[in-house]
């Protein structure tokens, strides 16, 4: 009984001193794409993209969790919907991370990054398949070496088809620069 209550006192004087420690290095973000939601003051917006028109895109109320009020739809088709924004980058060597929120009916979508070299117009890129019915965030993280005039293209695709129909959904379309 007196070993139960002197490990009980130890237990109590340790405790107040135990706390979470924060990280010793702290990650800053800095949102590169503007207008990632495709909507401004409450209204659908693709300010900054450019975007297939009706039939082969267009706004849906369908979003995703904190998503706001506005997505954009692109069907696939022969030839598909699309949308894509160019981007200027920060210069020299940072870590970027690419994320979009999407979903799709029945074929697989894409989104793609590709960044290009102003010198010699060399052209790198990752793309993410999107193949889920129910949104979901897809992402890609990668380091790039920026010089002057080099850029990022964001290009998201409803996938292709002459005989199915299939529409991709996107929300919430980021490039994040983390240092």
């Amino acid at each position: 009984m007196q070993v139960i209550r002197y490990f009980s006192f130890l237990f109590i004087l340790v405790l107040p001193s135990c706390k979470n420690q924060s990280p010793t290095t702290i990650n800053t973000v800095s949102t590169i794409l503007l207008n990632s939601s495709f909507e401004s003051g409450g209204s659908p917006s693709s300010d900054g993209w450019t975007i297939s028109s009706s039939p082969m895109g267009g706004y849906s109320t369908d979003v995703p969790p904190n998503g706001g009020t506005y997505s954009i739809f692109l069907e696939a088709s022969n030839p598909g919907g699309s949308a894509s924004i160019k981007i200027a980058l920060p210069q020299g060597a940072h870590i970027f991370r690419f994320s979009v929120w999407a979903k799709v009916t029945r074929l697989t979508g894409r989104a793609e990054i590709d960044f290009v070299h102003a010198i010699d117009q060399t052209i790198y890129f990752k793309q993410i398949d999107i193949p889920d019915t129910t949104w979901r965030e897809y992402s890609i993280y990668d380091t790039l070496s920026v010089s002057s005039g080099d850029s990022l293209k964001v290009f998201l695709s409803p996938g292709f088809s002459e005989l199915i129909a299939s529409r991709t959904n996107f929300d919430i379309c980021k490039v994040e620069q983390i240092q």
